[in-house]
């Protein structure tokens, strides 16, 4: 799980910030990590259903 973390997260700062996000909230929020995920989400995500 932490290569997947660490993956979507440098995708962060390229052009496939918005898919990467979706993937990594995802991720943190089944690890027990929803405060990050709810803000990863609120800052990539804003205005989607998510």
């Amino acid at each position: 799980m932490d290569g997947a973390i660490e993956l979507y997260g440098r995708l962060l700062a390229t052009p496939l910030a918005k898919g990467a996000a979706e993937k990594l909230s995802g991720i943190l929020a089944n690890t027990g990590r929803e405060r990050e995920a709810t803000l990863l989400r609120k800052q990539y995500l804003a205005g989607c259903c998510h």
